[in-house]
């Protein structure tokens, strides 16, 4: 009886260890790197000073 409950067994896990494909959940379709635009590519940067980081973190009582 107990050999026979082993070969059930055996029978019920044969699938084990062979691999099985799941499905993706969610897929996300992007569009082309190339359509998007950088929108800051023609923008200039002010010069900053020190003494303006300073006087703008004084504000909030931070320091660098």
């Amino acid at each position: 009886m107990m050999f026979c409950n082993r070969l059930e067994d055996y029978d019920r896990n044969a699938g084990f260890g062979q691999s099985t494909e799941v499905e993706k959940e969610y897929v996300m379709n992007l569009p082309s790197v190339l359509t998007y635009k950088d929108l800051n590519a023609d923008s200039v940067v002010p010069k900053l000073t020190s003494s303006a980081v300073d006087s703008y973190l004084a504000v909030v009582d931070k320091n660098v």
